[in-house]
């Protein structure tokens, strides 16, 4: 695997690029991958992530194998996060809810050409930008097929986490109620999927999202997958829950 320093976004997307233009044969097909990204966000410095994907569960974190975590359980749909300090496992369930949206959201896409990116794995990139409104909330950067694994996976953990915004939406600050939040956050929570698998995602608040590495023949741990057995379990109010 390569690693990358951190070193302005544009030249590491490029930098990745042409290191993975070295591979001319097409994706192989996987049961498990590991990519990290170097996420931004407004006021903080670079940091990086970890997912690590398999076709039962989703895993993120910022650190190694002992760091806090996210766990997507795919089967039952259920998200759990981790925290050692404190022994405890939070499950997020999806939410049903009568809330509706009535903010009109017209969301429409433009493809921009940028022909000085490099090719990965025999594709060239696509720049779209992702409008709201005639307001561009996002610009991302795909590769169609790059991992099927991980975009189902991103889109089930996205689908989970729309319904909570949803359900909560009364009792979300006015101000983060703005056409891109309820439009990528909460109706189409899966937008930045539609056309590929983002290898970089910049967002209008400053945030972003950059793939730097990735491993196809990655083999997780044999417990890298399953949840702390002496940790307490609580739903999102941190009422307890029984366990099995």
């Amino acid at each position: 695997m390569n690693r990358y320093l951190i070193i302005p976004i544009f030249t590491l997307l490029v930098t990745f690029l042409m290191s993975a233009c070295t591979t001319d044969s097409a994706p192989v097909a996987n049961e498990e991958m590991m990519m990290v990204f170097q996420e931004t966000e407004p006021g903080t410095e670079p940091f990086f992530t970890r997912m690590l994907v398999s076709k039962s569960h989703m895993r993120l974190n910022e650190g190694d194998d002992s760091s806090d975590y996210t766990l997507l359980d795919r089967d039952n749909q259920l998200i759990y996060t981790v925290t050692h300090g404190q022994k405890r496992i939070m499950q997020i369930s999806p939410r049903e809810t009568e809330n509706k949206i009535e903010q009109e959201l017209v969301m429409d896409a433009k493809k921009l050409k940028d022909s000085d990116i490099p090719e990965i794995e025999g594709q060239q990139p696509m720049h779209y930008q992702l409008k709201v409104n005639d307001k561009v909330c996002s610009d991302v950067y795909v590769i169609k097929d790059f991992s099927p694994l991980a975009e189902s996976a991103l889109r089930e953990f996205s689908r989970i986490l729309s319904s909570i915004h949803l359900a909560n939406m009364h009792n979300t600050p006015v101000e983060m109620l703005d056409d891109c939040f309820l439009a990528h956050d909460v109706k189409a929570s899966a937008r930045h999927l539609q056309f590929g698998f983002p290898i970089l995602q910049r967002n209008e608040n400053g945030s972003s999202r950059l793939l730097v590495d990735y491993d196809r023949n990655y083999k997780p741990t044999e417990n890298i997958f399953k949840l702390p057995d002496s940790y307490r379990m609580t739903d999102m109010s941190g009422a307890p829950l029984e366990t099995s």
